[in-house]
């Protein structure tokens, strides 16, 4: 599965993309933080969408149009790592994450976050998941 050549790229997408990311809260809701695209202190989750969205480019460095094993191929341990925890995000099964899979995955990090399940993550619920992440990781 095609994800990226750096470390924060692929960090990104286990953020965005799956549960098994609570293992590095702080820098999910960090990367989380970042889709606040009108900068009112509060991320829709048409923002998470619309951001997530524009990591397709950034990970799909050959420009194929899907993410695959040929993004990442001086990373192969990694690259099993992040296979393994976005396997969810591929919906046909066929082994790479078409643009669509990826623009229409789960937003689980977003649902996790937004606590009072208004369609916003505020900075308050952001820090309190962060802090329950890290928690979590602490206590693996």
């Amino acid at each position: 599965m095609k994800i990226a050549l750096s470390l924060g790229a692929s960090a990104f997408l286990l953020a965005l993309a799956t549960p098994a990311a609570a293992q590095d809260g702080t820098r999910m809701m960090d990367q989380m933080a970042k889709a606040d695209s009108d900068h009112d202190g509060k991320i829709s989750k048409a923002e998470f969408v619309s951001y997530r969205s524009q990591q397709f480019d950034r990970l799909d460095r050959d420009g194929n149009g899907v993410l695959d094993d040929g993004d990442m191929p001086r990373m192969a341990k990694a690259a099993r790592m992040i296979k393994e925890r976005t396997a969810g995000l591929d919906a046909d099964g066929n082994g790479v994450i078409s643009r669509s899979e990826f623009d229409n995955g789960a937003t689980t990090a977003f649902d996790m976050a937004d606590a009072n399940r208004d369609g916003y993550v505020t900075s308050q619920e952001l820090d309190a998941a962060r802090a329950t992440l890290q928690n979590t990781s602490k206590n693996r």
